[in-house]
């Protein structure tokens, strides 16, 4: 659970949270536990964003920047997603086109149609959030009354791709 360093965009934010060395600890062990959360022992998050400096200043700017990245990534994550629409007027619904996608397509090409992105073979809890996401649409006991020819096929090729997931191949 992320702490209130977050917040931080001043030095009065700043003092408000703790001192210097206090705040240090928030963000490490924030970023440690999101490491222990994601499952991943490879790769060190602390590493990789290096989030440390030897002034308020510094760690406050490197905190802004943070939030401006992750703001940005959930906002390209989100247009991605909402660009697909236009792929609608060529099919029935948006499970007609998942299922042709699972179907048809195969290799890279069928996982960008799909959204699967590196994070969802890294972290097993985003995965199962695009599985289920995906097989609500495509179930065939969910399209009963729909009966969507392939549904069967395409379940299966769905739960290929997450074991995949799961055990990190692509």
């Amino acid at each position: 659970m992320i702490k209130d360093w977050i917040n931080i965009n001043s030095i009065e934010d700043f003092k408000k949270v703790g001192n210097f060395t206090y705040v240090r600890r928030l963000i490490k062990e924030d970023l440690n536990e999101f490491n222990k959360n994601n499952g991943n022992s490879e790769i060190d998050i602390l590493k990789v964003l290096h989030i440390t400096s030897n002034s308020i200043e510094g760690l406050i700017e490197k905190i802004k920047l943070l939030k401006t990245f992750a703001e940005k990534i959930l906002i390209n994550i989100d247009n991605i997603k909402d660009n697909k629409c236009d792929s609608n007027k060529y099919f029935k619904s948006d499970k007609h086109e998942i299922i042709f996608y699972l179907n048809e397509l195969d290799g890279e090409e069928r996982l960008n149609k799909l959204s699967v992105y590196k994070a969802h073979y890294l972290n097993e809890t985003l995965a199962r959030k695009w599985y289920l996401d995906i097989a609500k649409k495509i179930h065939p006991d969910t399209l009963v009354k729909d009966k969507i020819d392939g549904s069967e096929e395409a379940m299966s090729k769905l739960i290929a791709i997450y074991n995949g997931m799961k055990n990190n191949e692509k």
